[in-house]
């Protein structure tokens, strides 16, 4: 969020705060930790690469202000500080807002507007910025969100056609959820994407991206087997991506088709042990969600050590993935990971970007609950690599990867 806009949201929070004569309670809660990082041959054998060794921390507050009909704000602010590099200059700590949305009850719909958190599913849309509206309701003992965003806003384009015309990208969404049974549930997702901007302004043609893109999910337990399964779409035009200053991304893939990927999992309870078998598949560019994965492949938005952030990256991906989880006692657990991925990379960019063949991951976590608000957590994890093709000019080969971190982390 810009200084502007977080200065706008300061005088939003103070309007309602004086306003609001039957303001029930303004709260502040978050959370804080502090990281050590190591990873190394992140390049997998490449010479230009280094082993990166460093610190870094981050504080969270989430102010919610709450009156007495319903009606709320939200915002979320934090700060990310790399630290431990000996420089003993005072380090200037910039706060920012990673959102802040309001929220209003009318009878039975709940609208809220602003920017917040998308969370649909981990494999398709997870922990994602959006500027969006949404309204809630319940029908036919089914709860419905409806979802309007904006992705590119035409005012602020730097093609004049579009801010004439305007030439808004946005989407339309459309979630329901429903209940089957005591145990199971099921997610239905349905977006289109709106790109009206001109098809020319990069100075040649673009494509628009326009487009549908779906899935559909549930889960459910059975006696101690805990299911879970996802088939996404995302039509080929969505996957695209331009640059007005002038360049155009096609993705990874440049003979883009229409994306899908699907996967099942299977957790089954005995005693202390959690075995968990996870399958699936990511094709003709299908990128699944950055929190969807293990700990060295994919799910990067939640592991810092995740040497590739997505599943489906550079071509069409199959994975078979054991774990087990093993609850030591009541403040310990432990788990291993053990993940094979079978890739037909892309080979229309080979020159630029590494082409695997096969990827096996080898990890561990501990987790440590100290007390009721703090945690250790210890993780560390191989990456070993087949490599088919390695962009011009690099020393890449079937080297493996290394990363592990230590992270400390308190909520309040």
């Amino acid at each position: 969020m810009t200084s502007l806009g977080f200065r706008v949201l300061l005088i939003c929070f103070f309007l309602i705060l004086t306003a609001e004569s039957s303001l029930a309670a303004v709260s502040i809660k978050g959370d804080a930790r502090v990281r050590y990082l190591v990873k190394d041959n992140y390049l997998f054998g490449n010479t230009n690469a280094t082993t990166l060794d460093t610190f870094d921390s981050r504080t969270r507050l989430v102010i919610e202000a709450k009156s007495s009909g319903g009606a709320f704000a939200k915002v979320r602010i934090r700060s990310n500080v790399n630290w431990g590099d000996g420089n003993r200059e005072e380090t200037k700590i910039t706060p920012t807002a990673d959102f802040a949305y309001i929220g209003v009850p009318f009878g039975s719909v709940d609208v809220e507007a602003g920017n917040m958190k998308s969370n649909i599913t981990r494999f398709l849309e997870w922990d994602q910025s959006a500027d969006q509206v949404t309204i809630d309701w319940n029908m036919l003992d089914v709860d419905w969100t409806g979802i309007y965003r904006i992705l590119d806003e035409s005012d602020y384009s730097q093609v004049e056609m579009d801010r004439l015309d305007n030439n808004d990208h946005v989407l339309y969404g459309l979630v329901a959820k429903k209940k089957f049974a005591e145990h199971w549930r099921g997610q239905a997702n349905l977006f289109y994407a709106d790109d009206k901007r001109d098809e020319y302004n990069t100075g040649s043609y673009m494509s628009s991206a326009s487009g549908m893109f779906w899935s559909m999910f549930f889960e459910g337990s059975y006696k101690n087997l805990q299911l879970e399964s996802e088939l996404a779409f995302k039509s080929a035009n969505t996957r695209q991506s331009r640059d007005e200053n002038g360049f155009v991304i096609n993705g990874l893939n440049i003979n883009q088709g229409d994306g899908w990927g699907w996967y099942f999992q299977c957790a089954m309870a005995a005693g202390a042990f959690t075995p968990t078998l996870n399958i699936g598949i990511a094709a003709n560019g299908y990128e699944a969600d950055n929190d969807f994965g293990w700990i060295m492949v994919g799910n990067s938005n939640n592991e810092p050590i995740s040497v590739l952030s997505q599943l489906g990256e550079n071509g069409d991906w199959f994975w078979i993935a054991p774990s087990l989880l093993y609850r030591v006692s009541e403040k310990t657990d432990l788990k291993g990971n053990l993940v094979w991925v079978s890739v037909d990379a892309s080979e229309s960019d080979s020159d630029t970007m590494l082409q695997f063949k096969n990827l096996y991951e080898v990890s561990a976590e501990l987790f440590y609950q100290i007390t009721d608000s703090t945690s250790f957590t210890w993780k560390a994890g191989l990456l070993i690599p087949e490599i088919e093709g390695a962009y011009d000019g690099s020393s890449a080969k079937d080297d493996t990867a290394f990363g592990t971190y230590a992270r400390l982390q308190v909520q309040f």
